[in-house]
């Protein structure tokens, strides 16, 4: 079973036209029109065989409108949504709260679109109260292509938290850092991250990472912490499995990235 861990979609109405900025703002190409059909598509062609959205909530006051949203897609055979939450969020517990009672399994951060560091005591807040629900908490980290000023989620600040929030002894620790740990900034996911209790989906990477570099990431930190992504639609999936199917990795680690590792972490 192949499982996406990381993709987006759009409302059908502003689907297209956001892809087109975001693909030219971050000097990328797309893999689809951002809508769900066009991503179960390129999924029916891929052989992916589950993804999982994750809406990001770029204003406070978003809040309701994208997880009430988010919670209609998970009736899908094919498709399981997270929810979203913004640091400027006031009562985050309750905010929490509603994400678990909407039947949503996780949420989503992204420290550069909300304008705040990972470190910030609103995400310790946050990253808190959701595991401390049985949540799963996704972030976005290293570098966005589209916003080049400063990196709000870096290995050495999610290295900060992970000592602060004492996530070595959180049995239930799901903190998921996306894009292989830290996009751009592997050298420091190898130093400060690697070999901790955090998961890495490993979206956005294939291409960018030198290969030798991304096998060692996956010898220290362990298969078994690391989940296939694409980012869709800013990677393909098909390439994605290409390359990963290239490396000198076991049967058994290409397994566990492609899907084994996150349906024990989803609990399907």
């Amino acid at each position: 079973m192949v499982i996406d861990m990381h993709t987006h979609i759009w409302p059908d109405a502003m689907a297209e036209r956001t892809v087109e900025k975001l693909a030219q703002i971050g000097g990328v190409k797309a893999y689809g029109n951002g809508t769900l059909s066009s991503l179960e598509e390129t999924m029916a062609r891929d052989g992916v065989d589950l993804s999982v959205l994750l809406p990001v909530i770029t204003k406070p006051e978003q809040f309701e409108m994208v997880n009430r949203v988010a919670s209609t897609y998970n009736g899908r055979k094919s498709i399981l949504s997270f929810g979203g939450i913004h640091p400027r969020n006031t009562d985050i517990r309750e905010k929490v709260k509603t994400i678990k009672a909407l039947g949503l399994k996780g949420v989503k951060i992204h420290p550069d679109y909300q304008g705040e560091f990972i470190d910030s005591i609103e995400y310790q807040n946050i990253i808190k109260e959701a595991l401390g629900l049985g949540l799963i908490v996704v972030s976005h980290a290293g570098r966005d292509v589209g916003l080049y000023e400063t990196v709000h989620c870096t290995p050495a600040r999610v290295a900060r938290i992970y000592e602060e929030l004492s996530l070595e002894q959180n049995q239930d620790n799901r903190l998921v850092l996306a894009h292989t740990g830290g996009c751009d900034q592997w050298e420091e996911v190898l130093t400060y991250l690697a070999g901790k209790k955090l998961y890495f989906d490993i979206s956005f990477t294939a291409g960018r990472i030198d290969d030798g570099l991304f096998v060692e990431i996956v010898k220290k930190h362990g298969a078994e912490r690391m989940m296939f992504g694409t980012d869709y639609p800013w990677s393909s999936a098909e390439e994605t499995m290409e390359w990963l199917k290239g490396l000198p990795l076991s049967n058994r680690e290409k397994e566990l990235i492609l899907g084994g590792t996150a349906r024990g972490l989803l609990g399907i």
